[in-house]
This record gives structure tokens, sequence and C-alpha cells, in this order.
């Protein structure tokens, strides 16, 4: 009784800079329980906690002996920790540093339209390029930017800031040119950068059947929130990977559906309710444009 008097008491006296306050540190929180689950760091995480929870259950019931052991492990953990798993500490910061909040509504907003279009245009660029070189036998990983910048994965590449055409995908992934074994990366529909290389996944249940190509733009998929496609050599077989998985896709229209699904939006978040309703719309919406664009295309 007393414990709800206390927590109402702070409730009355709560102002609105408290609650924004509070809703800081919940969004941040979320955010790096939701970075953690990903990668490897996050069963250490999940033991880090448990083992508070002892510590805070032994010092309730006076357990001298683990308590004593428990408060020196933390105290020296703390170093160990940060020096043992400084990639994925580092891989958590720039999560957070990649997120872009100046382009809210840029592409259902004001210039939603032009934009949508824009990018109908660039799928089908992508797909029939695709659908070629999965013919041809052509190994090809292409990553298509969203919210999260990926400049730091371009710059391990060649800056070309080109306009994206079927020809120039099918040269620059091209057998022995000098940039066909790293990605492109495209941005604002602009082939931003190629040769790239991508972060290789450490998932050990990855099918076997797949190479150095999907591992890497699996490990992409890890570190990002970007759509990626992937031509395999071997196979001649298209892949659509997103949110850490895999996806086969047999047709050039079956890709395309893929892309449409995840236009490039910002101001939502895909796992709640609201942006999944949201991406259906926007398929529903683009599929509508782009037989407008069929029909003008036949008048003209």
């Amino acid at each position: 009784m007393r414990a709800l008097e206390s927590i109402w008491g702070v409730l009355r006296t709560a102002t609105f800079l408290d609650a924004i306050d509070i809703l800081i540190i919940a969004y941040f929180a979320y955010g790096f329980l939701k970075i953690i689950d990903d990668i490897r760091a996050g069963r250490l995480f999940k033991g880090i906690v448990i083992l508070a929870v002892i510590y805070g259950a032994s010092a309730a019931l006076h357990l001298i002996a683990v308590s004593f052991v428990l408060k020196y492990f933390f105290a020296i953990g703390a170093v160990i920790i940060v020096v043992v798993f400084q990639p994925e500490l580092r891989r958590i910061l720039e999560h957070f540093g990649r997120r872009k909040f100046g382009r809210l509504g840029r592409w259902l907003g004001e210039e939603g339209s032009k934009i949508n279009e824009e990018f109908i245009k660039l799928a089908n660029i992508l797909c029939d390029a695709c659908e070629t070189m999965a013919h041809q036998k052509t190994g090809a990983l292409i990553v298509i930017e969203r919210m999260e910048s990926l400049e730091d994965i371009a710059r391990t590449g060649t800056i070309l800031d080109a306009v994206v055409t079927k020809e120039l995908l099918l040269n620059i992934f091209f057998k022995n040119t000098p940039l066909h074994d790293g990605a492109v990366v495209i941005n604002d529909n602009k082939i931003h950068a190629a040769g790239c290389i991508l972060p290789l996944s450490n998932n050990n249940n990855i099918n076997k059947k797949y190479g150095t190509r999907h591992r890497a733009a699996l490990g992409m998929s890890e570190n990002s929130d970007a759509l990626i496609i992937v031509v395999s050599e071997e196979r001649g077989e298209m892949s659509f990977i997103y949110k850490r998985e895999i996806i086969p896709v047999k047709t050039a229209n079956e890709l395309k559906e893929k892309l449409l699904e995840n236009v490039p939006t910002e101001g939502q978040e895909e796992q709640n309710g609201i942006g999944l309703v949201q991406n259906k719309i926007n398929l529903l919406l683009l599929k509508v444009k782009e037989f407008k664009l069929r029909l003008k295309a036949k008048k003209q």
C-alpha cells in the first residue's frame, strides 16, 4: 500500500518535461535492446541481467559471500566486456548514428507522388537487370539504402553517383571487371557507389548452398535496414534479403513486389501494426501509379 502511495505521489508531481525525459530514456532503451538482440552480445547482455538480479537478491537476503564475489565480478567484468566486445559496442552506436531524421515524410509527403514514381522506375530497372543477370549467371549484389545511412559502406568502394540504368548495372557486375566482386549501393535513386565491401554474417544456421554474396547480404541486413538483392553466379537465382531473412524469388515481378512492399519510408516502425498497414497501402498506391504510367506510355 505504501509503495502505491509513493508511486502516486511521484505521478502527481510529475511535469511535462519529466514525461519527455522518460520517453527519451525509453526510446534509447528500446533501441538498445532491439539491437543487442540481433548481435553476438545479446546473450552476454541477458547473462549480465540475470547476474544483476542474483546480486540484488543476494544483497537483500544478506548472502555475504555471493554479494562479495558478484560485486568484484561487475567491477572487473565491465572493463573486460568493453575490450572483448568492442566491435559489438561500436555497432550499437553506429545503429543510432545512422538514423536519418531529416527526411521525414520525404517518400510520402509533398513530393511523395513524384518520388514514388521514381522508385517504381528504379524497381523496374533493377528487376529487369537482375533477371537478365540471373539468366546469364552473372553474380550481383545490390544494396538499397532506406532510413539508415550507408555512407561508411559506400566509402569502402568507388563513389559513382551515377544514374541507374540496366546497361550500367550489367557492366559493373560483368565478370572480371574491376568492380564486379563488390556491392552496389543505391541512394536517392542513384548508384552512389560500387565495389563496396559488406560485413559478413556470423550466422551459422545459414543454408550451405548460399555463398559469400548471400552471407555478405545477410550481414548487411543484420547491420542496417537496407533492402538487398542478390543474384547467384552458380545457380542463376535471385534472392531478396531484408530483416535478416533470405527470400528466394523466381521472377522479376516477384522481386518487384518485394521491393514495392518495402518502399523506403520514414516516421514508422515496420514491426508495429501501423507500419505493416502503411506498407500495404504504399504497395497498393504504387501499383495504381504504375498502371497509370503504363497507360501513359501506351498513349505516347
